[in-house]
């Protein structure tokens, strides 16, 4: 599959838009949920639940999570070299 664009400002927002929606208001229940491991290097369980959404949320806009992620770095490499 491949997104409707290819214009990297778009992937960005995209990106962008789940972090505020998804990953930043989580950050409290996270560290909750990484102070309750026996073993600090477990893996959170949230953290599976917010990749369980990214994927999914990049599904919606047909292209993978992983495209999505490298399009929207090199976009931020493009404006922080200007």
């Amino acid at each position: 599959m491949t997104l409707a664009t290819d214009d990297p400002q778009v992937l960005l927002d995209l990106l962008n838009q789940f972090m505020e929606q998804h990953v930043y208001p989580a950050e409290t229940l996270y560290h909750e949920q990484l102070n309750a491991l026996e073993d600090r290097f477990s893996t959170v369980p949230l953290m599976e639940d917010l990749k369980a959404k990214a994927k999914a949320a990049a599904a919606l806009e047909g292209i993978t999570l992983k495209d999505l992620v490298i399009k929207a770095i090199k976009e931020y490499l493009k404006k922080k070299d200007r």
